[in-house]
């Protein structure tokens, strides 16, 4: 995976999911929190009277008694038509508390698409809300995969050893030992010289002895488990 691709990924993710929100503008917490951009679009939405849009807010925004400034609401100034006008950010429940409480004929359904916010909030955590996240996402994505290929290559030697065992639960072919020991263990010895070895130091029996066949081990380096005689197809 590349991180250009990751990225073109995530982003588009990222930019499907902002047209979602087609009912109303959710936006996120650092803690991937969904709350309401403008309680002002919410008033609006419910077709509550656009005149009495300051009156309104003191009293059931500023003024509730049950929901707290910088917890439950914060506000900030914007401009309409040239003038200074204030609205807030506000929390989901909040949000619903609003809406149930106008009573329009838009309450349930700005309700129940809040609660399908949450849900999906809950659903998919992590996911990038903006272009700088979703960078910083690709780039730790593209980190974990070199990461990922930097371990392939160190256990590379170890998959091959593997693969030359494979014939066999629990021994491996004198030769095909030596040569590993060669390639990756970085032994420098070839089979013939391990053969020697192994002759020299009473481990196998040489030709001399053996009418048939040389390398046949030692009837009690067998009996210890150290080696098997096979015949090989």
């Amino acid at each position: 995976m590349s991180p250009v691709l990751t990225l073109l990924n995530l982003y588009g993710f990222f930019y499907a999911r902002k047209l979602m929100n087609e009912l109303i503008k959710i936006s996120y917490t650092a803690n991937d929190d969904p709350i309401l951009g403008s309680a002002r679009d919410l008033y609006l939405g419910l077709g509550l009277d656009k005149t009495n849009w300051s009156r309104w807010s003191e009293q059931n925004i500023e003024g509730n008694e049950f929901f707290v400034r910088g917890v439950d609401w914060q506000g900030f100034i914007i401009m309409m038509n040239g003038n200074k006008t204030k609205d807030y950010s506000i929390t989901l429940d909040f949000g619903k508390h609003i809406a149930m409480q106008a009573k329009t004929a838009k309450s349930h359904e700005y309700r129940d698409y809040m609660i399908a916010k949450e849900k999906e909030a809950r659903q998919v955590p992590g996911i990038p809300l903006n272009l700088p996240d979703a960078l910083r996402l690709a780039a730790d994505k593209a980190e974990e995969v070199e990461g990922l290929k930097a371990q392939a290559v160190l256990d590379a030697p170890k998959v091959q050893f593997a693969d030359s065992v494979s014939h066999s639960a629990d021994s491996i072919i004198v030769a095909e030992y030596a040569k590993n020991l060669s390639t990756y263990q970085k032994c420098p010895i070839g089979p013939n010289k391990l053969g020697i070895y192994l002759r020299e130091n009473k481990y196998l029996m040489s030709g001399a002895r053996v009418k048939k066949d040389t390398n046949v081990p030692y009837q009690k380096w067998i009996l210890k488990g150290w080696f098997e005689s096979k015949k090989l197809a």
